[in-house]
């Protein structure tokens, strides 16, 4: 049953006695994570120094001893008996009853994401706890990644839902989606990840699995896909898993400072190796130490460029260690060669004015290569992200003061693919020990389907062109070449007392108990310093 949209304004005025006003999220969200890491990196910042972390883990307020030892930690909650049964996700936001304890309930007419069995409920709720969220809940609701109705990772990103019963009835998921990529031919599969950030403390990781054209529609899992464009056929499991990175709700991540930034990152890497390893060893134990193909690349959007720039890649340990190295989509380096372009020619910064691109355009792997594809794709992205009509307005002014605009808009254009040469050269040199270091002994030429001699062409094109780092690339690579830090109070949360007296974040708490990290948080891989090339 759904309800007709409600006009929430008239209940502002409701006198609600019974209820209070509990804080909601409030971070904004965040498009620039370069511009972050270079902000964060200036002389003097005291971004996030004093931000506070709520609670969010049992017993975890000031004073409290949590049940378990340091060494107990690991995966404490997934070795629980899972005997108590959670209550079904659809219930009352207010009173928590479900059918059939109440005759029927609809959802919030705004953003969609909670019930209520009655008016009454909904307006008490709304005084109470959901005017604070609903809005911005709203807008992550209506993302594409979200729209085909796997809600619970907003359910528990905006207090909806708590951790223990999200990340329990997330391994749920994540267990039906295994047994379903086994029950396959293995040998006849490939899989890789991709992810994103949200709401700048949330890693949401998608999984991927190539299939015979003859299994793209064979999925049971909610919310699963196959693809519709692209060979070879794929089946896509969103949110395969959503993972809390950090305490702090209420700094953007353009605004924290460098601390804070490397405990972000450190996080995200921690969780990345321990999603892969663990997803590669159940699928062992149910084919019978049979795996399919895992691509070396794992794939984001926007938020998590630093990775690639600084060298990280998420290791694992079969046997031996393994690494998956972070790359960005081309689409993300198109829009970011041409927002770093207009800053860097005409000092506008233009991101904020990038619209929302929700067609689907498959971009070739050897087009990560080929300079002239980068020109291609900057010109057809500038278009789906609407920035022609902002950049055309900048070589305009700058062309009134040269008095040349096609002059202004080629100088534009060349400077954009000089950044993409950047990206082309780092991406030859963070890759090049990838056949020693794959899951399959990947090179560079098989990931991206071109010839070795392709590769060695591409290499040679840019020792003339001679690429050099721009100080952005620089800031970024300066930011995460220190440690993280062992604790940091905006990221972390409290410090909680073990069993043993030990005192451990908050934060590593939760990841450590709910299984989303094994290793001590850090830095699992990083290539030397000889690596680099000249920094203009």
């Amino acid at each position: 049953m759904s309800g007709k949209p409600v006009d929430y304004s008239r209940w502002d005025k409701l006198d609600l006695s019974d209820s209070s006003d509990d804080e909601g999220p409030s971070a904004a969200v965040s498009k620039a994570m370069a511009a972050m890491a270079l902000k964060a990196n200036q002389p003097g910042s005291t971004a996030a120094s004093s931000s506070a972390a709520s609670p969010r883990v049992a017993g975890a307020s000031d004073g409290d001893t949590m049940p378990f030892n340091y060494d107990e930690m690991p995966g404490y909650k997934v070795h629980r008996s899972p005997s108590a049964a959670y209550p079904s996700p659809k219930r009352c936001g207010m009173c928590l009853k479900s059918p059939p304890d109440v005759p029927s309930l609809f959802d919030c007419g705004q953003c969609g994401l909670i019930s209520y069995c009655s008016k009454e409920c909904q307006r008490q709720h709304w005084r109470a706890k959901h005017k604070e969220v609903c809005q911005k809940a709203k807008k992550f609701a209506d993302l594409p990644r979200y729209r085909l109705g796997y809600k619970n990772p907003l359910k528990h990103a905006f207090g909806m839902m708590d951790d223990d019963e999200f990340y329990e009835l997330q391994r749920r998921r994540e267990d039906q989606i295994i047994d379903e990529v086994a029950s396959r031919d293995v040998l006849t599969l490939s899989v890789s990840f991709r992810a994103e950030l949200v709401d700048n403390r949330y890693l949401d990781i998608e999984l991927i699995c190539g299939v015979k054209d003859e299994e793209r529609h064979a999925t049971a899992v909610e919310a699963a896909y196959p693809s519709r464009q692209g060979f070879p056929p794929f089946i896509i499991y969103p949110s395969f898993r959503f993972v809390r990175l950090s305490m702090d709700t209420t700094t953007p991540c353009k605004d924290r400072s460098a601390e804070s930034l490397r405990s972000l990152y450190a996080c995200i890497v921690s969780v990345v190796s321990t999603t892969i390893q663990g997803f590669i060893y159940k699928i062992l134990s149910k084919t019978g130490g049979r795996l399919p193909v895992f691509r070396p690349f794992f794939d984001f959007g926007f938020s998590l460029g630093p990775l690639f720039w600084a060298n990280k890649a998420a290791s694992i340990t079969i046997a031996r260690e393994f690494v998956f190295y972070f790359r960005p989509h081309i689409r993300v380096i198109c829009v970011k060669a041409v927002v770093h372009a207009c800053n860097r020619l005409f000092g506008e910064d233009i991101k904020d004015r990038m619209g929302r691109n929700e067609k689907v355009h498959v971009n070739k792997p050897h087009e990560y290569l080929c300079r002239k594809a980068w020109k291609n794709n900057i010109v057809h992205y500038m278009d789906q992200y609407q920035l022609t009509a902002h950049v055309d307005q900048l070589c305009q002014q700058h062309a009134a003061q040269s008095d040349v605009s096609f002059e202004s808009v080629k100088e534009l254009l060349e400077t954009a693919l000089q950044y993409t040469d950047i990206f082309r050269k780092h991406l030859l040199d963070y890759t090049a020990d990838m056949a020693a270091n794959t899951l399959g002994g990947w090179t560079l030429a098989k990931a991206l389907a071109v010839t070795e001699e392709r590769v060695q062409a591409v290499r040679e094109e840019l020792e003339a062109l001679n690429p050099q780092y721009w100080p952005l690339h620089k800031a970024i690579r300066e930011v995460l070449s220190q440690p993280p830090p062992k604790y940091h109070a905006p990221c972390d949360g409290r410090l909680l007392t073990l069993d043993d007296s030990r005192q451990v974040s908050e934060l590593e708490v939760m990841l450590k108990t709910q299984g989303l990290i094994k290793l001590a948080q850090g830095w699992h891989r990083q290539r030397g310093d000889g690596d680099n090339f000249s920094v203009a």
